[in-house]
């Protein structure tokens, strides 16, 4: 189509911006279209009922959920264990914390920093809504 002895690489470039032009329109109808759903915020008892679904023998029996309104922590029936739920990608993750998995405690006024055990999810950020809460909900916790 434009083919030319002086610019042979002119067809494959028109091609390539073309391509790139027409996604990026059809990315932007679709959002145009539907958006971009919020997530819908946490609350103690949705927390409880995917921890539920996650750990049904755990038995959880009460959730706070954190400042940032992404993760929650579980009081669950194991001893010094805690469960946590937090957001990750379009859905939520759950899973039981014990003492061992926690490497380190960082603290910087109502955030604590746990640094995990873990490669999956190797740091983890709470923001509590007061020291009592910290206090009250992370016992045990450090390494």
């Amino acid at each position: 189509m434009f083919e030319s002895a002086h610019a042979p690489w002119l067809a494959p470039t028109l091609q390539l911006a073309g391509s790139a032009v027409g996604v990026a329109l059809l990315v932007g109808y679709t959002h145009l279209l539907w958006g971009r759903r919020p997530r819908t915020p946490l609350t103690a008892d949705a927390v409880l009922e995917r921890f539920r679904d996650e750990y049904p023998d755990e038995r959880p029996t009460e959730a706070l959920v954190l400042d940032d309104g992404r993760t929650a922590l579980v009081r669950v029936q194991t001893p010094d264990s805690l469960g946590v739920v937090s957001a990750f990608g379009a859905g939520w993750t759950a899973r039981v914390l014990h003492p061992a998995d926690v490497a380190a405690v960082k603290r910087d006024g109502r955030r604590v920093q746990l640094r995990l055990r873990d490669f999956a999810q190797p740091v983890l950020d709470l923001r509590f809504a007061s020291p009592e809460d910290e206090a009250r909900w992370l016992v045990g916790m450090a390494p």
